[in-house]
């Protein structure tokens, strides 16, 4: 009991009443706490636990649960009678008893064990598919029992097939549905694919992972979930894409009733309750199926551990059979050779050359959205926005230093590179590798156009960064907006500020009060980090103060100049929201302009 009273005492740390409150009715948390509070001999400050909350996340470290032996953990905590105390509660807990302690691997009977689960379940395997062949070969038997009775009369051979027939078409029907109840019970399908091994002598290996292929989720929205689409809605996505002139729909080989198809890949930290872990995950979307919960529209079709990708050949697996499935999704129809021209095997082989959908429906890929750390690791293009010497745009001969009509802050008549927009050819020629392509390449229509940038990343976690940092520093320091005092001092005054601020407008937020380490970062560099919304509230908040503080330094040319900038960042990000609706190469060239104005203004101050 004394472990329960000390998470609740108030001379326990505030973190770790937090950490026992969220530990509530969770047996797995409980079980760390109390190891946590057994092996510090009950003083939290002491514990491994609280010492890593006191650290800066940057130093951090995050563990990972593993299985120890009894004398493995008196090793591990000192104490034979710690390692007793850890035992007993797990035991008594009868959540943790099943999942935390299991006989010791060298034990006898350990390895028959688990060798009698294998056997047992290729048994139950082997007994099914006994049974098929049985009703086969019952089948057969009964479809050859017309021939047997030739030499009959008519009007026996009638009688008996009216009688056997009804018979004959019911065990078909159990035949087809036993199958389909085998193949359904089966894993879903897997593919093969090269991952990073520290252990293997040239730092790779292969490894099986789950994928669902996008047909088949297809047929399953459509036939069971019983999708609709409407079909003037699919109609009226191209004719705008057209009307538009936007090149990837323009050249594209899909009809007005090709269904449009998304593609997004992005990564994720998975909190889990031993340890921090960041999946790569691929999903697929239908761009005109907008569910109230977007979280409804997407179907992961792929994840692994970002710490397993080796370079871009693991995605590369990834998207060859992506794309040997989009493209039978163009047709309608469910592949007839597997990927490479290779025969299909199984139910794959069954459903060969089947529509996809009950009412004929095909699907063309328009969109492959994710942020730029997703696009890199994909395409591993040649240029870079960061470098002044290389191209600096994916999509277009768009650079930072060099000719004038290429400059990417260049918005005047001279301009060339925003009506040059490479197609395919010039994509793949000029801004990508010579080696190991990815293969959505391959997929039919495919075009650089339909490359969809993250907004959150590049607006709110990008431009508003640089603005609000610069716009508080000169608040702050060159015009003590916010009282005299020391940089921490004067945060203080201006997150009172900001919190009144809100609080007269009614705006929602939560952000945490300023530091200068969320301000001045390593380098020199001056940049305002915040959450994605935060950052919204911060940027209006500073537009606000700008505009009072220039009615006092009304010829203030920096003032002037970046209150200018901050109120166009505070439209912009409306106006961003509005331009999610127009083509994506009009969003695109109408951010690279606004930059380049912005660029101008804070290049002649």
């Amino acid at each position: 009991m004394r472990f329960s009273r000390s998470l609740t005492s108030p001379n326990t740390p505030l973190e770790i009443q937090r950490a026992g409150r969220n530990a509530f009715r969770c047996s797995p948390k409980l079980q760390v706490l109390m190891e946590q509070w057994a092996s510090a001999q009950g003083v939290w400050t002491q514990s491994d636990f609280f010492l890593q909350i006191k650290e800066k996340k940057k130093n951090r470290r995050f563990g990972c649960r593993v299985w120890l032996t009894r004398s493995e953990m008196t090793a591990k905590y000192g104490s034979t009678t710690i390692a007793q105390q850890i035992i007993e509660a797990k035991e008594i807990d009868k959540e943790a008893s099943k999942t935390q302690i299991r006989a010791h691997p060298d034990m006898h009977g350990v390895q028959t064990e688990e060798k009698q689960k294998t056997d047992a379940l290729k048994k139950e395997q082997r007994k099914s598919n006994q049974v098929i062949t049985k009703i086969g070969q019952s089948i057969m038997k009964a479809s050859s029992l017309e021939d047997k009775l030739s030499n009959m009369s008519e009007t026996v051979k009638k009688a008996i097939l009216t009688e056997v027939k009804p018979h004959l078409i019911a065990l078909r029907d159990a035949r087809k549905h036993l199958q389909k109840a085998i193949d359904e019970s089966k894993a879903v399908d897997t593919i093969k694919v090269p991952v990073v091994d520290k252990k293997s002598p040239r730092g790779v290996s292969m490894e099986t992972y789950p994928i669902l292929h996008p047909h088949r989720i297809l047929t399953y929205l459509f036939d069971e979930v019983q999708l609709e689409l409407d079909p003037a809605s699919v109609h009226q996505y191209w004719d705008h894409a057209r009307l538009m002139q936007e090149p990837w729909a323009v050249s594209s080989p899909a009809s007005r009733d090709h269904v449009p198809l998304g593609l997004h890949g992005d990564g994720a930290r998975l909190w889990t309750v031993y340890q921090v872990e960041k999946q790569m995950s691929i999903s697929i979307n239908l761009p005109l199926f907008r569910p109230r919960a977007t979280r409804y529209s997407r179907f992961v079709v792929f994840t692994c551990p970002a710490g397993k990708l080796f370079k871009n050949r693991t995605l590369n697996a990834v998207f060859r059979r992506l794309a040997w499935s989009i493209n039978a999704c163009f047709d309608g129809f469910y592949p007839t050779q597997g990927v490479g021209g290779k025969p299909l095997k199984g139910s794959d082989a069954n459903m060969a050359g089947r529509a996809i959908t009950k009412n004929g429906l095909r699907f063309a890929l328009t969109e492959v959205r994710g942020d730029w750390e997703f696009h890199r690791d994909c395409w591993r293009p040649t240029s870079s926005w960061l470098s002044t010497t290389k191209p600096m745009c994916i999509q277009c001969p768009a650079v930072a230093s060099g000719p004038t009509e290429l400059l990417y802050y260049n918005n005047e008549d001279s301009c060339t590179w925003n009506n040059q927009e490479f197609n395919l050819g010039e994509f793949v020629s000029q801004r990508l590798r010579d080696k190991n392509l990815c293969p959505l390449l391959t997929v039919r229509g495919f075009h650089p156009g339909v490359l969809r940038w993250c907004s959150m990343h590049a607006i709110n976690l990008g431009i508003f960064f640089t603005a609000n940092g610069a716009a508080l520093l000169l608040l702050c320091d060159d015009l003590e907006f916010f009282g005299p005092g020391t940089f921490k001092q004067k945060l203080d005054s201006a997150y009172k500020d900001f919190l009144a601020y809100c609080k007269r407008h009614k705006v929602n937020h939560s952000q945490p009060p300023f530091l200068p380490k969320m301000v001045k970062k390593k380098g020199g560099k001056i940049l305002f980090t915040a959450k994605a919304y935060n950052g919204r509230c911060i940027l209006s908040w500073l537009a606000d103060c700008l505009l009072t503080a220039l009615d006092s330094y009304p010829d203030h040319e920096v003032l002037v100049l970046t209150s200018a900038a901050m109120t166009l960042d505070l439209k912009l990000d409306f106006f961003f929201m509005v331009l999610m609706f127009f083509p994506i190469d009009i969003v695109r060239k109408t951010l690279m302009m606004i930059k380049g104005k912005v660029f101008k203004l804070y290049q002649g101050s």
